[in-house]
């Protein structure tokens, strides 16, 4: 009897558990560094922001974001840093996002969208973003912001 009832569960767990889409992101893609090289130029930023070296950390940061263009945390360091600093740093970096192409991430068009001057134009921008991978969970969350 206590076999068949763990079967019984066993079986009603199984039948719960959402399956995967095939054509789905990992979504480590976007939060995890992939290259060796990125990683460390993004743990040596992150001490120079720990450190509240913002100058040390913007060379740092631009070379994660070279080397590790999906990890959208190296991104969101660097834009805010470089608007932290400002002047010729500031528009180093909108300059680079405005040149950035487009290839099969979501993550130049996030980018740009949370560059946008207006609430609307970010909203409009990341709602094109979820309407190509609906899965992009940074995109739901700064639509969130952006709707509060």
């Amino acid at each position: 009897m206590r076999r068949l009832l763990v079967l019984l569960w066993a079986f009603a767990a199984c039948q719960g558990m959402p399956t995967r889409s095939p054509d789905a992101v990992d979504p480590q893609r976007y939060e995890v560094a992939q290259d060796p090289a990125g990683r460390a130029a993004f743990e040596h930023a992150r001490a120079a922001l720990a450190r509240d070296d913002f100058a040390g950390a913007l060379p740092e940061l631009r070379t994660a974001v070279d080397r590790c263009p999906d990890l959208v945390r190296a991104h969101l360091a660097y834009q805010d840093t470089a608007r932290r600093i400002g002047g010729a740093d500031q528009q180093a970096m909108l300059d680079y996002y405005r040149a950035l192409p487009e290839r099969n991430s979501p993550v130049p068009a996030y980018c740009r969208a949370r560059l946008a001057e207006t609430s609307y134009a970010q909203g409009t921008a990341l709602r094109a973003i979820l309407a190509q991978d609906s899965s992009f969970a940074w995109a739901h969350l700064s639509l969130a912001r952006v709707n509060r």
